[in-house]
């Protein structure tokens, strides 16, 4: 049986505060439970080149026009860097506290697909007939204040996750931010965004599916079509989104391509390539 690809086994993580714009400088462990404003991330070399790739799916996100959170990297000599991700669930007013000259942010609260539909979270990943497309769908409808709006954002990213090759886009890496008053909440950034394909010991189903099997490479025109009814979207409207994303996916990942390897990520161009040659059968869904 195929393994899933675990952000809390494949990757070490912890919370930072970071003040300035120097990437290598200006870091603090804040103390007790003093909100972080960054995510670190370090790959434990169980998947090769994890950092690169997740920052590569990210940045061909952001090219493609989608919210994601912010991130860069933190250089680290004779090794991988680390991925520094902006928490989208801080924020920074202007009547901020200030303590020993550092502004305190503000917590946002989040929740995941898994905390709001009340699941475990050992239920993240689609089971067989678990229909985690329409749960998530139906999430959307009874909890934002622009559903249609919303449901399409979240289908364009499933459909993203089909071309990048993200098998593990389950219910915990889709979530909902609250404002700050607590009275209205809507999908928060795109977050934790990895081509799974490119370790080929990781499982091909993916946690939220387009198709009966779940199966990445299963997916077919017809699976979308109805995907989209379904949600209530349109089949014509939808397909126009599909064929959209489609077109402009390849340059996007070109673009994200050339910004990592003009920061001395040559790897990026290793992983671009596989995630080319294996997007060519879902690209052709839409001609």
């Amino acid at each position: 049986m195929a393994s899933r690809l675990s952000l809390a086994g494949a990757q070490a993580k912890m919370g930072l505060y970071h003040n300035g714009d120097d990437p290598a400088t200006g870091w603090f462990l804040p103390k007790g439970s003093a909100p972080s404003t960054h995510i670190i991330k370090a790959s434990d070399g169980t998947f090769p080149h994890l950092i690169i790739n997740e920052a590569l799916c990210l940045a061909t996100a952001r090219n493609l026009g989608f919210d994601t959170t912010e991130f860069f990297f933190v250089p680290v000599d004779k090794t991988e860097p680390l991925l520094a991700v902006k928490r989208f669930d801080r924020t920074i007013t202007n009547d901020a506290q200030i303590i020993d000259g550092l502004f305190v942010p503000n917590r946002l609260h989040q929740e995941d697909f898994c905390q709001a539909a009340g699941l475990p979270s050992y239920y993240k990943y689609e089971p067989t007939d678990g229909h985690y497309l329409n749960k998530a769908a139906n999430l959307i409808t009874q909890s934002v204040r622009n559903p249609f709006g919303d449901k399409v954002m979240f289908f364009t990213r499933i459909l993203f996750d089909h071309l990048i090759g993200n098998c593990d886009n389950h219910l915990k890496n889709h979530s909902f931010i609250l404002s700050a008053a607590w009275d209205s909440r809507e999908l928060s950034p795109l977050y934790d965004v990895t081509c799974t394909t490119y370790y080929p010991e990781l499982a091909q189903e993916m946690g939220v599916s387009l198709c009966p099997s779940r199966r990445i490479d299963d997916v077919s025109t017809s699976d979308i079509l109805v995907s989209a009814e379904r949600l209530g979207l349109g089949e014509r409207f939808a397909w126009q989104q599909y064929q959209q994303l489609c077109e402009s996916f390849l340059p996007a990942l070109l673009r994200a391509e050339q910004e990592l390897v003009e920061q001395g990520y040559e790897m990026a161009s290793s992983i671009a390539d596989f995630i080319r040659k294996n997007a060519q059968k879902r690209l052709s869904l839409a001609r």
